[in-house]
């Protein structure tokens, strides 16, 4: 296999692992280990449950590596687990003030989320960069991060001139915070 190839298979696995987070249930992230190595055994029997197939497409040009990937992803053959620099239990936390510094508002800049009708995110999509913002808080529902927060830094593009690329993680949100009548409720968590 190139050299290319294998970089870019285990990048893939890199950004997939820190995704399975979001998909073990969230007891087992409150009540299981700490370390994201001493995961691995829940990360196996959720995929051990989960069937992953390719389609039906043929001799597609990236069929054998998808193949191999999926192999070796359900059985963590060649996974590099990584560990958050930073963690905590509130955006507030001191923790995060080198990135304060960076973000003038970090709760909003990276732990909000906007839930859309898929319609209206398309138009929305479709407007100048600076007007989305608004656009997304005044017609989407708006959450935010709301506990066990994590910092990762991750080469996912694997292209040294540009170093790591950071990545911060919510384990569930909380809202929608823009519907005042609205009855508040949990989410899911996000990247």
């Amino acid at each position: 296999m190139s050299s290319f190839l294998k970089k870019s298979r285990q990048r893939l696995w890199s950004v997939l692992i820190l995704c399975l987070a979001a998909l073990l249930p969230i007891e087992a992230h409150t009540q299981g280990p700490s370390r994201e190595a001493d995961k691995a055994e829940g990360i196996q029997r959720v995929l051990g449950q989960r069937k992953f197939e390719l389609e039906r497409a043929g001799n597609t040009p990236g069929k054998p590596f998808c193949e191999e990937f999926l192999r070796d992803f359900s059985r963590l053959k060649n996974i590099v687990l990584i560990e958050p620099d930073v963690k905590a239990d509130s955006y507030d936390d001191a923790v995060w003030l080198p990135y304060r510094s960076r973000c003038t508002n970090m709760a909003s800049e990276l732990f909000d989320s906007y839930h859309c009708e898929p319609r209206n995110a398309e138009i929305i999509e479709q407007f100048p960069k600076e007007e989305r913002d608004d656009l997304y808080r005044s017609s989407c529902r708006h959450y935010r991060g709301a506990t066990k927060f994590k910092h990762y830094l991750v080469d996912i593009n694997n292209s040294p001139k540009d170093g790591k690329e950071h990545v911060f993680y919510y384990e569930r949100s909380r809202g929608p915070l823009n519907g005042p009548a609205a009855q508040q409720h949990y989410a899911n968590g996000g990247y």
